[in-house]
């Protein structure tokens, strides 16, 4: 039988630095009290279903050029326009969905907790098809060469006909009796999918014929105890081509050829949330709260901001202006760069938010664990008059 955190309460207190256990074990850090350089303009915010449920769920928005698609626990699928936040469409599926939102040019994909995935129409958001696969689905769905290729918890990787749902192939990876209740989505990286599984490994697939192109270790299980050889990869692999990039819990971080999967660098991390790469950095949220760079080329540390710690971060993402980065709290933060120093900081959901924020050419799109969807962009000047901002 496989165990997942946190569904041992047992085992909670020993894993409290993930994000989701925010923390009634105890007080939380106080914010940090730093001059912003920037800050933030809300263009619009709506609430749209019921958000994630005070679950873990990395339900991230999708966003075509005209609309933005969201999906709550409860199994409700919202369009909304980009410009204002309308609603375009509604459709409520009464599926509990535990992973998504993946996208193509017809459909959005998701997973259910029910072991379905779902393929709702992108025009009037009705039904197109579902499918069985083997267990509950936590990834992100991944839309590529009319297959979607969807990970279960179960260690399983299907590749599933975009038109009809239909099994085109299988891969099966052994899962450990212990693991974190958490899922790396598959990724593109130039032709291969890239998956990562529970026992420390990552892969690279054909996304058409399923075949093994190479597989790699990012950490190897040590110690006693099942708790000290979980070295689960949660984080999403990051693709800079020609590197591949990914993080472990209480393992490695490490930088492969995506070609062939050969190493160029490891650094000993523990990272469970999504890592990005930018102007030279991988940059992770360790499992303390640090938020650290390393240096593309060879691992080595460029900066190290620590006023985050014990704030439960969740994942980083990158764009024009620097790092973004997510607290337990519902905080959004801005980091340079250049040296990780605090820019500007602003308040989405005190429940926290529900996946990594999505980046659009108008600005960031954050999704709030209790359905709070808002499109916010940044503007060169700090705040006027409150040293924090609130959405």
């Amino acid at each position: 039988m496989k165990w997942h955190l946190p569904g041992l309460l047992s085992l909670s207190v020993l894993v409290s630095g993930c994000s989701w256990f925010s923390s009634n074990e105890q007080p939380l850090p106080q914010l940090p009290q730093y001059q912003p350089t920037e800050s933030w303009q809300v263009l619009w915010d709506e609430t749209t279903g019921e958000g994630t449920s005070d679950l873990d769920l990395r339900l991230q928005p999708q966003a075509d050029a005209n609309n933005v698609y969201t999906v709550d626990f409860e199994g409700q699928f919202e369009a909304r326009s980009l410009k204002n936040g309308a609603l375009v469409w509604r459709f409520e599926t009464e599926k509990p969905v535990t992973g998504g939102l993946g996208i193509s040019e017809k459909s959005l994909f998701a997973g259910t907790s029910d072991a379905e995935v779902l393929a709702i129409n992108i025009v009037d958001g009705k039904l197109a098809w579902r499918s069985a696969v083997s267990s509950e689905v936590l990834a992100r769905p991944l839309a590529v060469k009319g297959v979607v290729i969807v990970q279960t918890i179960d260690g399983k990787l299907f590749g599933l006909d975009a038109n009809d749902g239909k099994q085109l192939w299988l891969q099966d990876r052994s899962v450990p009796v212990l693991s974190l209740r958490g899922t790396a989505s598959p990724i593109l990286a130039d032709d291969s999918v890239v998956a990562s599984f529970a026992d420390g490994r990552i892969a690279a697939f054909n996304p058409v014929s399923g075949n093994l192109i190479w597989e790699k270790r990012v950490s190897v299980p040590s110690g006693r105890t099942e708790f000290e050889r979980l070295v689960d990869v949660d984080s999403d692999p990051v693709w800079f081509s020609p590197l591949l990039l990914a993080s472990s819990f209480q393992g490695n971080a490490i930088a492969l050829d995506y070609r062939n999967g050969q190493t160029l660098w490891q650094r000993s991390a523990s990272v469970y949330s999504h890592a990005a790469a930018a102007k030279g950095s991988y940059v992770i949220a360790e499992e303390t709260g640090k938020v650290r760079a390393l240096d593309l080329n060879s691992g080595a540390t460029r900066w190290v901001q620590d006023k985050l710690q014990g704030r439960h971060l969740g994942a980083v993402v990158a764009t024009e202006q620097g790092f973004l980065v997510s607290d337990v709290e519902g905080w959004l933060h801005l980091l340079s760069a250049d040296d990780g120093r605090l820019l500007a900081s602003i308040e989405v959901d005190d429940k926290g938010l529900a996946a990594a924020p999505k980046l659009v050419k108008q600005g960031v799109l954050v999704y709030g664990k209790s359905g709070v969807l808002a499109l916010i962009k940044l503007v060169n000047k700090a705040p006027s008059r409150a040293y924090k901002q609130s959405i």
